[in-house]
C-alpha cells in the first residue's frame, strides 16, 4: 500500500495487516495503555506463534513479553 502520487509518492502508507490468528495493539510505552487512534506508540503482538522467551535469559524475556502474553516489538506505529 504505497502512496503513488504527490510529494510522498515513494513512501509506504501501511506496514501490513494483522493475520487472523494474531492480536495487534499500539501501546503508549509510558503508560502501557492502548493508544488513541492516530497516536504513535509501540507495536505489541499476541499470538500462539509469538516466542515463549529468550533462551536462558529470563530478564530479557520479562522486559519483552508481558505476563499476559504481549510481545513488545520496540517498533513504532499508529493506526
Amino acid at each position: 500500500e504505497h502512496a503513488l502520487e504527490g510529494p510522498k509518492a515513494a513512501r509506504l502508507r501501511a506496514c501490513g495487516r494483522a493475520m487472523p490468528f494474531a492480536e495487534i495493539r499500539i501501546t503508549d510505552p509510558a503508560t502501557l495503555t492502548a493508544c488513541a487512534p492516530d497516536a504513535v506508540g509501540e507495536i505489541w503482538v499476541r499470538s500462539d506463534m509469538v516466542m515463549k522467551g529468550y533462551w536462558r535469559q529470563p530478564k530479557a524475556t520479562a522486559e519483552t513479553i508481558t505476563s499476559d502474553g504481549w510481545l513488545r516489538t520496540g517498533d513504532a506505529a499508529y493506526r
